[in-house]
């Protein structure tokens, strides 16, 4: 909002995808060009405080929301994703890295080694035989973003996709390891693929959804292989919501359980029997268990938040906290209930700031596969005190 209470700043973005800057008003429906190519980051002091062309520099230039008009020139303020400023007194930043590494950890927590070079990696996942880890590479300056297999021993990697940025996310094993899955874009179609895990074949289609614009997230591959877990924005209730895929009969979709919150990421249990999830029910993330393919109790495994699922034998659960304190429940399973035995945590992960998968477990539990931050400090907020005065200083 600007300081006269009705005018405010937005970005807006065009049919070619380029984002400008523009200024509304709460008498008007009219909306004024302030700067193409930019993001707005705030108003503060006289200066428009912005970033150019997607970079991350964080740019303050003088302002007359007056006349609509900048002047001067640019000056950077800062390296950072997202800044707030308080007048001239006080202003954070805080910089965003999504740049990572695949790295290894023992159940302590020490270090054991990394896959690939440095790129931004999301949701590994590690090969029923553990030979392989599967991930998408995002490579933004050549404008790729594809499923690529590593191999846990060292050597050449190998990409399984190709085709435009932005039409694949996240990729399972089948339980043979022969083939993995992942949902993505068939022209128009958002669909959910399978393809011959070693590249030696053609992409085929499993799924289709009924909605043009939403891509379904494969998340998981039952034990028996007759099912796919994947998440899918209902666009009617306005949430995100797990659904099961069955690849047999008439492979209608359904939900193991039905809840009024988003609720993401159903795993199944080594078993099969049960299927783990995190959701926004209680107001915050927390992780739960149901029998699949259901009917039955519903059982809350984490209190203090929990979210990134994922199995290992034994009845152990591993989840993340909000904190990216990577954590174990001990569950006792019956045919019908669930009790936590223990809940206890491992160590601390450092990923970069996405919100997505990040990290897998070896089904004995004693590894584990971590995105993690080639720049762990990006997490810290910078405060600055008389922010003004840098402007002045250059």
């Amino acid at each position: 909002m600007m300081p006269d209470g009705k005018h405010f700043l937005y970005d807006a973005t065009t049919t070619h995808g380029q984002i400008h800057i523009a200024m509304g008003s709460l008498d008007s429906e009219e909306a004024k060009l302030v700067l193409e190519d930019a993001s707005a980051q705030g108003y503060a002091a006289g200066f428009l405080l912005f970033s150019k062309g997607g970079g991350d520099d964080i740019l303050a230039q003088p302002f007359d929301p007056d006349t609509d008009k900048l002047s001067g020139k640019a000056t950077p303020l800062a390296k950072a994703d997202s800044v707030s400023a308080a007048g001239a007194s006080i202003l954070a930043y805080q910089g965003i890295s999504t740049t990572s590494r695949l790295q290894w950890f023992d159940h302590s927590g020490n270090p054991l080694g990394t896959l690939g070079e440095i790129a931004t990696y999301i949701s590994p996942k590690i090969s029923p035989d553990g030979k392989q880890v599967l991930a998408r590479v995002a490579d933004p300056q050549r404008g790729t973003d594809d499923l690529w297999s590593f191999p846990v021993s060292g050597g050449v990697s190998t990409r399984l996709t190709f085709g435009p940025a932005g039409a694949k996310v996240w990729s399972v094993w089948s339980p043979d390891g022969k083939y993995i899955a992942y949902g993505g874009t068939a022209g128009e179609k958002k669909v959910i693929f399978r393809k011959p895990a070693d590249g030696s074949g053609d992409a085929e289609i499993l799924f289709t959804t009924s909605s043009p614009d939403r891509i379904p997230v494969v998340v998981d591959w039952s034990p028996d292989g007759r099912f796919l877990s994947y998440d899918y924005y209902n666009t009617g209730e306005e949430r995100e919501q797990s659904w099961i895929l069955p690849l047999m009969g008439d492979k209608k979709p359904f939900q193991v359980t039905h809840t009024d919150a988003s609720q993401y990421d159903g795993n199944f249990s080594p078993d099969g029997h049960w299927f783990a999830y995190f959701s926004y029910e209680s107001g915050r993330p927390e992780v739960y268990v149901v029998p699949f393919p259901g009917p039955g109790g519903k059982f809350q495994i984490s209190h203090t938040s929990g979210w990134l699922v994922r199995w290992a034998n034994g009845g152990r659960l591993f989840y993340s906290t909000m904190g990216n304190r990577l954590m174990e429940a001990d569950l006792a399973l019956n045919a019908t209930s669930v009790q936590v035995k223990s809940i206890h945590p491992l160590f601390e992960m450092k990923p970069p700031n996405l919100n997505m998968p990040l990290f897998d477990v070896t089904p004995d539990g004693e590894r584990f596969v971590v995105v993690t931050s080639d720049r762990p400090e990006s997490s810290s907020i910078t405060l600055v005190t008389n922010w003004t005065a840098l402007l002045k200083k250059q």
